[in-house]
């Protein structure tokens, strides 16, 4: 028996089940900030001030994502370069992941750098 994960008897359940899971998540922090707004509690432990990683402000998040489309782009013209089509799309899937992942990396590198700039 082959197993098609793209089949609409396993995808649909797969995508309503996400759907309301999202939805029942969404709730339950909404109820329960709203529970520690009305007893009071110092609520900004949770979102953080800045990364802990890379000491930069967060209004490099442009960087970031310009980087990750860049690269992303990168990895599709070379999937195309590679001789995918619609039968076998892995060069593809390969290519854009792999490209995305470097655009990623570089862009904590650029941070990483920047950060050792600001503190001399």
């Amino acid at each position: 028996m082959h197993f098609d994960l793209f089949n609409e008897d396993f995808l649909l359940p797969l995508v309503v089940f996400s759907f309301f899971a999202f939805v029942f998540k969404t709730l339950l922090n909404y109820m329960e900030r709203r529970q520690m707004i009305k007893e009071k509690v110092d609520v900004n432990f949770i979102k953080p001030e800045k990364n802990t990683i890379v000491d930069v402000p967060p209004v490099y998040s442009s960087l970031k994502y310009g980087l990750l489309f860049l690269a992303l782009s990168l990895g599709l013209f070379f999937g195309e370069m590679q001789g995918g089509d619609e039968y076998n799309p892995l060069p593809f899937f390969i290519y854009t992941l792999m490209f995305g992942g470097i655009g990623l990396l570089v862009n904590f590198g650029i941070l990483k750098l920047m950060g050792k700039k600001k503190e001399e």
